[in-house]
């Protein structure tokens, strides 16, 4: 009793007026979505224990999806997927596609890590298209994302672990196939990956702490105080394109043009001095980036997410590295060969806090 109280209980906390409806579409989504996060054996064992009206429909609904999935069919996605094969086993259900799944499973015609390598720079729709699977399904499963259960995926991530051959769910990267390990970059927003050494100092932060850095900064260099109250201002404004590192520049070309500065006080140190909070072993050096009048800030940007990524896959030591697209264009790169591409074919944007975010 205590399971399904729970599912009705948090049922009601997601519906905006906190009341359960069958009836109402919209929220018999939202238990839908509570349902793929949890299906098993204490649920319906706990439903069956109960005559609320309530209670039998979804007992009704759960024991069908039991029902007609091949025993089979669910040993095969939880080989692949561990836990994650329960919304699999939803949706799969939900599409009626039961036997085309497991068809297409037990065969020697499927989508191989070849395949994958062989599409690179198209969509996963154009490439899991060969499965002959039903395409408003193979769509429906590249959407699964979030968290489920202690895991976290992207986008792409469970249709690619279901529908590729040797493919199943591992621990170093996302996805082990035919002993070889796939790391699957995707993002759904404007927003790209992290790709950043973990364990180390490296936080994300927010802009906030990074511009009161750059304000204190500006008031430590400058004699003029009116000069340093207006860099402060601009600074501490919300909204400035470019953010914090589109800043820098705007200090350093006062800075150039002024001259006259606190003695023993550099632009140099006092940004340094800013780079080893932030980034302390992968601290950039600024001057590298100072060209006359100049603070060059798309090398900054680019260099500093090439050196982060780098020393992540030092880390890491993936076999491919795979990025994904809202569209769900991708490209994959082998070892890397990615580093490359950042700053040309892989985009630098992010920046609202200390970390780049990498994308197609």
């Amino acid at each position: 009793m205590k399971v399904t109280d729970e599912i009705l209980n948090e049922w009601s906390f997601r519906c905006h007026d906190g009341i359960v409806d069958l009836n109402n579409p919209e929220k018999v989504k939202i238990l839908f979505e509570i349902l793929k996060e949890d299906i098993d054996d204490d649920i319906l064992n706990a439903l069956v224990n109960t005559d609320d009206d309530i209670k039998v429909k979804v007992l009704k609904y759960l024991s069908n999806v039991e029902k007609n999935t091949s025993g089979d069919l669910k040993s095969l996605l939880e080989k692949k997927l561990g836990d994650l094969y329960k919304p699999v086993l939803f949706e799969t259900n939900q599409a009626g596609q039961e036997d085309e799944l497991l068809e297409y499973l037990e065969s020697s015609d499927q989508v191989t890590l070849e395949n994958l390598i062989g599409k690179n720079g198209e969509n996963l729709n154009t490439l899991l298209a060969k499965t002959n699977l039903d395409p408003d399904f193979i769509y429906t499963l590249t959407q699964i994302s979030g968290n489920i259960g202690n895991v976290t995926v992207g986008r792409g991530e469970v249709a690619l672990i279901t529908l590729l051959k040797n493919a199943k769910k591992a621990g170093k990267g996302d996805i082990e196939i035919d002993n070889k390990s796939l790391e699957i970059k995707s993002r759904s927003k404007a927003s790209g990956a992290i790709l950043v050494p973990e364990g180390g100092s490296l936080t994300r932060g927010s802009s906030e702490r990074i511009n009161l850095l750059l304000a204190d900064a500006s008031n430590n260099l400058f004699q003029d105080k009116n000069i340093s109250q207006n860099l402060i201002k601009y600074i501490t404004t919300k909204g400035k394109a470019g953010g914090w590192v589109a800043k820098i520049g705007t200090i350093y070309n006062e800075y150039f043009k002024v001259g006259q500065t606190q003695p023993g006080v550099t632009f140099e140190e006092e940004l340094n001095n800013i780079f080893k909070i932030l980034y302390g072993e992968f601290a950039p050096n600024i001057k590298d980036y100072l060209n006359n009048d100049q603070f060059e800030i798309d090398q900054f940007k680019i260099d500093l997410a090439k050196n982060l990524a780098k020393a992540y896959f030092e880390q890491q030591k993936f076999d491919y590295l795979m990025f994904i697209n809202p569209n769900l264009d991708y490209n994959i790169y082998e070892g890397k060969s990615f580093l490359e591409e950042i700053g040309n074919k892989i985009k630098v944007a992010g920046y609202s806090d200390s970390l780049p975010r990498l994308s197609i």
